[in-house]
């Protein structure tokens, strides 16, 4: 059978100039630690910029703190490597 599924809590929309938003993210941490994926995404206007375009934030161009925090929750969740083989001299 299926092994139970491992929930996560990811705390999205936090904007650090917002003071509950870091009181909300001071309990989260003190009450579900274990399951609390350790990288906040960030606000940003890109969602709705995105969003009204009918695209995500990873197709536009440029660089952007909920990119950034995606990214990394990601390999916090799935540990990947995207450096690419190394390629053995004289074989192209």
């Amino acid at each position: 059978g299926l092994s139970e599924p491992q929930l996560r809590i990811l705390f999205t929309q936090y904007d650090r100039r917002v003071k509950q938003a870091d009181v909300v993210l001071a309990h989260l941490q003190a009450t579900y630690a274990e399951q609390l994926v350790p990288v906040p995404i960030r606000t940003t206007t890109q969602f709705a910029k995105a969003s009204g375009s009918g695209k995500t934030i990873f197709a536009s161009s440029g660089r952007s703190s909920a990119k950034t925090d995606y990214d990394t929750c990601l390999r916090h969740l799935w540990p990947i490597s995207i450096n690419p083989p190394e390629t053995a001299v004289g074989s192209l």
